[in-house]
């Protein structure tokens, strides 16, 4: 493609034929490749063949598709993990109408979990990986909801031999609004067939067993990151709040 818009048009294209223009089945994720487009020669990220951005550059590139493309409600690994100022902006810009969320695990080890960390998302995306043990992972993914509120969400790596079934379990346990897994086509596909018939299954037992209490999923609510970098000197001054503190606002999205 000549250039990036074109693979959202693609997909909106492909959500309208199937739904239509008026209903709202379907939203969409886009995982970008921050390691694989940065130029590590010049320091910037190149979008497109030779079309190529500073991180500051990007953020607003970035804010313009989430404009231009309401459907795309989650951006997952905008940036490098270097590129937090960035991250953090981008957040400013959009997490009011989408997820802003990261695959990396490093801002979820203890030694780097801080609140520079947290703020430059408004979604956690756990893999099992992140915990040394099932047990570990547990008590991480329940901390991280009791801290902030955010969004959770589970995904399963390309490089798993085995398809790990009891994500599906996890994620219906742990109330996540969303599973990412490898696609139908890649090498992980039979896995991801495996994850899909396990919450079939679980679907069923609760409509069968629970059906009175079964209850439709909730409206997004997008939690807004305020950006303290750019917090100028007066602002600072008239703030309640520290300047390196975060406030939240909840949108809902249908």
């Amino acid at each position: 493609m000549d250039k990036p818009e074109q693979g959202f048009d693609l997909l909106q294209n492909a959500v309208n034929t199937v739904c239509g223009t008026d209903e709202h089945y379907f939203d969409y994720a886009v995982q970008m490749g921050p390691y694989e487009t940065f130029d590590y020669i010049r320091g910037r990220y190149e979008v497109a063949t030779g079309l190529l951005k500073t991180p500051d550059e990007l953020v607003d590139t970035y804010a313009d598709w989430i404009e231009a493309y309401p459907r795309c409600i989650m951006l997952i690994d905008p940036f490098r993990y270097a590129d937090k100022p960035s991250l953090s902006r981008l957040c400013d810009r959009v997490s009011n109408k989408c997820y802003v969320t990261s695959t990396d695990i490093r801002r979820y080890r203890n030694e780097n979990n801080n609140d520079d960390d947290q703020n430059t998302i408004n979604c956690h995306l756990l893999s099992l990986d992140s915990g040394p043990t099932m047990t570990e992972f547990i008590q991480q993914a329940n901390a991280l909801r009791e801290t902030n509120g955010y969004a959770l969400g589970l995904f399963e790596r390309d490089h798993q031999e085995v398809a790990q079934v009891h994500l599906a379990d996890m994620a219906v346990g742990f109330g996540c609004r969303f599973i990412k897994l490898p696609g139908f086509l890649s090498l992980g596909g039979q896995r991801t067939s495996a994850i899909l018939q396990r919450l079939s299954i679980i679907r069923d037992e609760i409509e069968t067993n629970d059906d009175d209490q079964l209850e439709w999923p909730k409206q997004h609510e997008f939690i807004h990151i305020r950006s303290s970098i750019d917090t100028t000197e007066s602002e600072t001054i008239v703030s309640p709040t520290p300047t390196n503190a975060k406030t939240k606002d909840k949108k809902k999205r249908p």
